[in-house]
């Protein structure tokens, strides 16, 4: 436009143009970050998910609970894109020396997906390793069910956490 106008660039039209270039990038990511927000808030995932079930499955079919039958856990998955999870040992504060290590697991950062995975983008997280991370899990929601699978750990076994969407007034 400067260019259309005869206004060549000086000492004084530099910081005019820059501003009107910082306004326009600026606008430009505050419509993005609307936009994705408008589109997650329609995500099946979106909302609060109580946990139902975690199941550890091993290379052999076998399944076993890692926190047992009583685990308590919650995830979020907010429309602006942050989310959080958390695990809980049913026994979790109590000093029982045969609490597994963690007893108690809780991350957060920002969710994107693909097709039918979810990728949870730490930065911030109860074990310091997974700070910086980025978790993927295949998930499918039937109605007010979710379902995610994380592919195999370093002990062969691939993780199936069971949720329940959890409505505003439901305990």
């Amino acid at each position: 436009l400067m260019v259309m106008l005869g206004i060549g660039v000086k000492v004084a039209t530099l910081p005019v143009g820059a501003l009107g270039v910082g306004i326009g990038v600026d606008y430009a990511l505050y419509i993005l970050s609307v936009m994705l927000a408008r589109l997650r808030a329609g995500h099946p995932l979106a909302g609060s998910w109580k946990l139902r079930r975690w199941q550890a499955i091993a290379a052999d079919g076998t399944t076993m609970e890692p926190f047992g039958s009583g685990v308590h856990g919650r995830i979020l998955y907010a429309a602006d894109g942050h989310m959080g999870g958390f695990l809980m040992h049913p026994d979790w504060p109590a000093s029982n020396e045969r609490l597994p290590n963690p007893a108690f697991i809780a991350y957060s950062g920002r969710w994107t997906t693909a097709g039918d995975r979810v990728a949870h983008h730490i930065d911030i997280a109860a074990i310091p390793g997974w700070v910086g991370i980025v978790l993927e899990r295949r998930f499918t929601v039937d109605g007010d069910r979710l379902q995610l699978v994380a592919a195999p750990d370093g002990s062969g076994n691939a993780h199936q956490l069971d949720f329940e969407r959890r409505e505003r007034d439901a305990a």
